[in-house]
């Protein structure tokens, strides 16, 4: 079995449920009319327009809330320590990669973090 096949899984099980969302705002829709008072033309409209506005507008938060998680994810690594470990752990490797290849004198400098703005 491959990796992919559970991706699959949850891409067919994401597009059905999109799919079925039209299906259900298909059948509730004599009833929005008729709560709302406006034509089921209306009502239609209504909903479609909805659709557009969230499906534009909603990237943006998912994005935002990604960039803040990763923020809290690095700063936690660096606090743990664990960034530290792993640029050891790949020098090591890198180390070891290199004199393997022929290059004996390898020297790692670190790099001055550019300031974020």
């Amino acid at each position: 079995m491959s990796a992919a096949r559970p991706r699959i899984g949850v891409l067919a099980l994401g597009t059905f449920a999109i799919g079925t969302d039209g299906f259900v705002i298909a059948g509730v829709l004599p009833g929005i009319a008729r709560d709302t008072g406006a034509t089921l033309a209306d009502a239609g409209l209504l909903v479609t327009a909805f659709a557009l506005v969230y499906a534009v507008a909603a990237p943006q938060p998912g994005c935002a809330a990604r960039a803040a998680a990763e923020n809290e994810i690095r700063k936690a690594a660096i606090d743990d320590g664990i960034l530290n470990s792993a640029q050891q752990n790949a020098e090591s490797y890198l180390t070891r990669l290199f004199s393997q290849l022929g290059f004996v004198d390898v020297i790692f400098q670190e790099a001055t973090p550019v300031p974020e703005d």
